[in-house]
């Protein structure tokens, strides 16, 4: 049954995004809010310290315990109070466990009838929460035995790219760039983190990959490169230097470094793309690279630790990436859409389960049939899995 008869409303639905300031975590819930196709509202209100400072779970407890107790449990500070008031949201979407207590508060001053989403291991009681959404590598043997029933296991993180993002953002490099007839590879470079030590060496084994490729392919090569915030100052110019000072034999036309600040996102790079190269420091890079449905390269797998490095091995296992190694632009070209496995949809396929989830939750039923009208809409269909 699909998402169209799951759940009758007698009005709008309206959604809430809590937003922590974190890029990869913030684009993750608003990618859930837009495959609701609803109305929302995003508000940035992380915790501040020494709030955040405590283990999450005692934070959030406290918040479920004493709700109404702003300046005990430092919600006070949030800059957005008005979120505390009713009229409450019908849907409340967090990433992170910083918004975590934030969720928690709402839900509580709503009677329970704000249906609350946790994206990631909110580290906290999971019945604080209506449904929390995770990836699989994440503590999944921990959720699974404290809280089977409102988690639900995504491969990879949500996002925001669909095929009609993509398309929306078809055009967006080349009024940048110019004609871009040759073969697009764009690269998305990362930052150090907690399981990958983002290194010089690292950036000059991509520079090599390059500039190999760049030296036997009769394929002529644009590289567009993606600096992020946490980018570190010299990898973008080593890599330009290297790629611009080596003998290509003319088949480099142009490597360009297209700040991530100056476009709305990395779509237009993923919709101009041939091909991604990605540091794999970063899961909600290497799942918006995926979901373009373009052959996928990663940087730096032999780094990765922990988390990062079981996401990495089951993505290749799985076929979905390849190893920065195995770069190759003629089986690039040559390797059909159709035969690659498209993970693009995941996140339309958590927002048909919100729905059928919505559905069974009494609480929001309940402030549907107090606060609306009568008569009856229709929750949108997502996009098909």
């Amino acid at each position: 049954m699909g998402s169209r008869r799951l759940f009758s409303t007698r009005s709008n639905l309206s959604v809430l995004v809590l937003g922590n300031g974190a890029a990869g975590a913030e684009n993750q819930a608003l990618g859930l809010a837009d495959a609701l196709q609803l109305p929302s509202r995003f508000v940035r209100c992380p915790v501040p310290a020494p709030w955040s400072k405590l283990p999450a779970y005692l934070h959030s407890g406290l918040v479920h315990t004493l709700p109404a107790s702003m300046s005990l449990t430092g919600l006070n500070a949030c800059a957005n109070p008005d979120i505390f008031k009713a009229p409450f949201p019908d849907i409340v979407i967090g990433c992170g466990r910083t918004v975590a207590p934030v969720s928690v508060a709402i839900r509580r001053l709503s009677n329970f009838r704000s249906f609350t989403i946790q994206i990631q291991n909110p580290r906290a009681p999971r019945s604080l929460f209506d449904l929390i959404v995770t990836p699989e590598h994440d503590n999944r043997s921990v959720l699974k035995l404290l809280a089977p029933s409102n988690v639900v296991f995504t491969r990879g993180a949500l996002h925001r790219v669909t095929p009609s993002s993509l398309n929306d953002n078809a055009n967006v490099l080349q009024d940048v760039l110019g004609p871009l007839n040759q073969h697009v590879v764009c690269i998305l470079l990362g930052g150090a983190s907690k399981h990958f030590p983002f290194t010089i060496d690292m950036v000059r084994d991509l520079a090599e990959t390059l500039i190999s490729q760049l030296q036997s392919s009769p394929v002529p090569l644009t590289v567009v490169i993606s600096s992020s915030r946490r980018t570190p100052s010299f990898a973008s110019p080593l890599l330009m230097n290297e790629l611009l000072a080596a003998h290509t034999q003319g088949r480099l036309v142009m490597a360009v470094d297209v700040k991530l600040w100056t476009l709305p996102s990395n779509l237009p790079l993923l919709a101009a793309a041939h091909s991604i190269i990605v540091t794999c420091d970063s899961i909600s890079m290497m799942s918006e690279s995926m979901a373009a449905n373009k052959p996928v390269f990663v940087a730096g797998t032999r780094m990765c630790t922990g988390k990062l490095k079981s996401f990495v091995q089951s993505m290749v296992s799985h076929h979905l990436i390849q190893p920065l190694e195995q770069f190759d632009t003629i089986a690039a070209d040559s390797e059909g859409a159709a035969e690659r496995p498209f993970v693009g949809l995941e996140t339309a396929e958590i927002a048909r389960i919100v729905f059928e989830r919505l559905h069974k939750h009494r609480s929001a039923v309940k402030s549907f049939s107090c606060s609306h009208t009568s008569s009856a809409v229709t929750v949108p269909t997502t996009e098909p899995v």
